[in-house]
């Protein structure tokens, strides 16, 4: 017998959780599987293709959405163009400057106060034209003085020349000493030292009295004045009196890369001596502002760019070209035989590039293609397609390999004979093939054909499918229209068949 105070090592089992909890645990199950069954629904309806309604415009026989004549799936629309032989330009694209051939800060040569402007600002001024004036009067009075020093010293010459005269006789009686002749001799050098040396002050004074005419070194367009008359100006001021800058010729000056270096030597060597052909471009390289020539690259290149400098020459007639204006660049290097596409033709794949080509059925096939040099509108097409063939350029993520295919703008084939065949449909093309076997029958094939809708039924039947599925999917006026040609046609031939006999 255990004594009350032995533990009991009985396992009390722990209380089951109320029913309540349970029930609440497998709706909130329930609800997450229901909401993610709905999601996998609505994606799942997002990816399935619409189905028209029969007989609506898209739908199963009805407009491009039919049924396609061999792919089974919907008919694209799409635009197409032509493989056309040609050649491609190689070019090479470059962000370039505009620079004046020769620009001249027009600065004075002497100091003196600036009496006279004679230009207008944005003149367009010939070399040698005078521009302005500084005032010449101590540029005059300079000159006056070199002049008298000079006709003073000459005259002093003058008279040493005429006592070394009288010396070397009197030392030829031997009435004087040799001294006496070889110092006036001296003397007459030193006097004709003096008179070169004021003929060259005197140049100088009348050189810088020319100076006080400031005049155009250069012909071009002269910018804005920097000094007003009245102004003291001093000889080689920084600022200047106006800036003129040769308009016409013009260069641009642009960075070749260098990859690109040997192929611009290779084209100078094959021109000839022929300038290769420079384009300047707006911005939007729309516009052309000008042609002109290339001349040279520079012989370093920039380490820090990886590009060399280069240079072009423009005439500029127009005055289209402005100094330090930006214009795009294209150098024409040479070109490259082909067969030429739009850039949208083609496309990029796993497999590579290619193409679709569409074939006189309207069915557009892949075709593996290895293209060339590029420009901004075509392509080079080196191997995979042949000139006069027909690639599709837009629409393209619509097409399948095999699928027909709609030109844009044209009226798609079949379109009767495939309403005829869509479900719900027959009553409609019955209605259809009896108005055309109607119009058909009240146009008589020979005179003694019946007419009426049995007739024509019968003459329907006869046609090739090609005509009858022409007939079938023309409206009823245009169908009349060319049924009524038919008949003249048929009469004129009648007419000339019982004229021959």
């Amino acid at each position: 017998m255990s004594s009350p105070d032995s533990h009991d090592t009985t396992t009390i089992p722990p209380p089951e959780p109320p029913r309540g909890r349970w029930l609440g645990r497998v709706l909130a199950l329930l609800f997450v599987l229901a909401l993610a069954g709905s999601a996998w629904w609505l994606v799942q309806r997002a990816k399935a293709p619409a189905v028209p309604a029969a007989g609506a415009p898209g739908g199963p026989g009805g407009g491009p959405g039919g049924m396609m004549g061999s792919g089974g799936g919907g008919s694209a629309t799409v635009g197409v163009a032509r493989a056309q032989q040609g050649e491609l330009p190689i070019v090479i694209n470059a962000l370039g400057t505009v620079t004046p051939v020769t620009q001249v800060l027009l600065r004075p040569q002497v100091s003196g106060v600036l009496t006279e402007v004679l230009f207008t600002e944005g003149q367009t001024v010939s070399k040698g034209q005078l521009l302005a004036r500084v005032d010449p009067r101590p540029f005059e009075q300079a000159l006056a003085q070199a002049q008298g020093e000079r006709t003073r010293i000459q005259a002093q010459l003058a008279a040493a020349r005429v006592t070394l005269g009288r010396y070397q006789t009197l030392w030829k009686q031997d009435s004087i000493a040799r001294q006496d002749v070889d110092t006036q001799a001296a003397l007459v050098k030193q006097l004709e030292g003096q008179v070169q040396s004021s003929s060259a002050s005197e140049q100088n004074a009348r050189i810088n009295l020319g100076f006080a005419r400031i005049t155009a070194p250069i012909g071009g367009r002269i910018g804005l004045r920097q000094v007003d008359p009245g102004n003291m100006v001093q000889a080689g001021g920084a600022t200047g009196i106006a800036t003129i800058t040769q308009m016409a010729p013009i260069d641009v000056k642009f960075a070749v890369p260098q990859d690109r270096v040997p192929e611009v030597l290779a084209a100078q060597r094959a021109g000839a001596g022929a300038a290769l052909p420079v384009q300047a471009l707006g911005r939007t390289r729309d516009e052309l502002l000008a042609s002109g020539r290339f001349l040279t690259l520079d012989n370093v290149i920039d380490t820090a760019t990886g590009t060399l400098q280069a240079k072009a020459r423009f005439d500029n007639a127009q005055g289209q070209l402005f100094p330090n204006q930006f214009v795009n660049v294209r150098l024409q290097l040479g070109a490259t035989p082909g067969v030429l596409v739009p850039v949208t033709a083609v496309r990029t794949g796993p497999q590579g590039d290619y193409v679709y080509v569409v074939d006189a059925e309207r069915n557009a096939h892949m075709r593996s293609v290895k293209r060339g040099g590029a420009t901004v509108a075509q392509v080079l097409i080196a191997s995979g397609l042949q000139a006069g063939e027909t690639v599709v350029t837009e629409g393209g993520d619509r097409v399948k390999d095999g699928g027909r295919v709609t030109l844009a703008g044209e009226r798609p084939a079949g379109r009767a004979a495939g309403a005829a065949r869509a479900p719900g449909g027959a009553a409609s093309a019955a209605a259809s093939a009896t108005a055309v076997a109607a119009q058909v029958g009240s146009a008589p094939a020979s005179a003694t054909a019946p007419t009426g809708a049995g007739s024509g039924q019968a003459m329907l039947d006869r046609l090739p499918p090609e005509l009858r599925e022409k007939l079938m999917a023309m409206p009823p006026e245009e169908r009349r229209a060319y049924l009524q040609k038919l008949r003249e046609q048929r009469a004129a031939g009648a007419g000339q068949t019982g004229g021959g006999n």
